[in-house]
């Protein structure tokens, strides 16, 4: 997991992959760290720990650790697999053979890039919902692939959101 934002002036060091907050709590004071850090594109079992340090007559002490195990049952990659796949399976009429070549080859030009920037992701909402109007012309039955894409958006929205 790479950390891609931390809250409350959370320093974040990209090599070792950690944030330190130095902050002074009062005793019985209650703070909240929060961070956000992004998984990979691939399902699969993901672990962090945060732990916890004090200073006291200045030397740190560890306070505890706080262990967090990630289940993604599905990642991007495989969600962008599972669209195109359904996609390339739909049944049309041949009348409709070009509107649904133009919708795989849209799709396959719009999960082959490596969107980075707001600008970028923008693009790529942009192409999304293009391609989901574009599935309504068909007269194939698309809900299932139109909720893949729900997800996909929702996806593309999060990482334009922490993006630069």
């Amino acid at each position: 997991m790479a950390i891609l934002d931390a809250a409350l002036n959370g320093s974040i060091d990209a090599i070792n992959n950690t944030i330190t907050w130095n902050t002074y709590i009062d005793s019985n004071q209650t703070v909240r760290y929060l961070y956000l850090s992004g998984l990979s594109r691939f399902r699969g079992n993901y672990s962090t720990e945060a732990e916890v340090y004090y200073q006291n007559k200045g030397e740190y002490k560890l306070y505890n650790r706080y262990p967090l195990n990630i289940e993604l049952a599905e990642g991007a990659a495989e969600l962008q697999n599972n669209i195109l796949n359904a996609i390339s399976l739909l049944a049309v009429s041949k009348e409709q053979n070009g509107i649904k070549d133009s919708i795989i080859k849209g799709y396959q030009v719009l999960i082959s890039r490596s969107s980075v920037t707001r600008k970028d992701i923008d693009k790529d909402i942009h192409d999304l919902l293009k391609i989901t109007e574009d599935l309504k012309k068909l007269s194939a039955y698309t809900s299932e692939i139109r909720e893949g894409l729900d997800k996909l958006l929702a996806v593309m929205q999060r990482r334009w959101a922490v993006a630069r």
